[in-house]
């Protein structure tokens, strides 16, 4: 037997007698143990889960995984980390809180901490005012863009202008009807 096997018959065995300790009985009955399962392993010692963990066969249970759950998860992981990416990258070009509770709901407490997060200075001031060259500029980038996302597009214009994207969006705000933020 595995290392990584013992380490696993071990952690099944204390999630077992956890579930005893706390008098989880539902959920010790939802994987097929009775009351008296309950209170033989509510009797084991140390040194008998030991012995049960090292002489347990393979076939004493079977695991299995619902991969379909497995994927949405994951997937909902690789989304959540695109974000934090991205609302990173926003924070990191100018983004204001307006911005980001507009975009993604975050909080002025949300931002603040992902501020502290990433080490990126608060903001002081108002977004500056855009000049009729900037404007022009502005309108035909965000017009060209082929982007999915408002803050795709907004990076995607900042990285061309140097523009801050709090006063991008002041601007777009004031100008454009913007009518799916995500």
């Amino acid at each position: 037997m595995t290392h990584h096997h013992t380490e696993f018959r071990y952690q099944v065995i204390r999630y077992l007698v956890t579930l005893v300790s706390n008098g989880d009985l539902e959920h010790l009955q939802q994987l097929g143990l009775n009351p008296n399962h309950h209170a033989a392993l509510s009797q084991l010692n140390c040194g008998d889960l030991e012995r049960i963990v090292h002489t347990m066969p393979d076939s004493m249970f079977q695991l299995t995984i619902n991969t379909q759950q497995l994927e949405r998860l994951i997937c909902c992981c690789q989304h959540h980390q695109s974000d934090r990416q991205l609302i990173q990258q926003l924070l990191k070009a100018g983004a204001s809180y307006p911005v980001l509770n507009d975009l993604y709901g975050l909080t002025s407490a949300d931002v603040a901490t992902l501020r502290k997060q990433f080490q990126i200075p608060q903001i002081q001031g108002r977004p500056i005012s855009l000049s009729d060259e900037q404007q022009d500029q502005v309108y035909r980038l965000w017009q060209a863009s082929n982007h999915s996302t408002i803050a795709e597009q907004l990076l995607h214009v900042h990285q061309h202008t140097a523009i801050a994207i709090r006063s991008l969006w002041s601007y777009l705000n004031d100008w454009f009807l913007i009518p799916n933020k995500y």
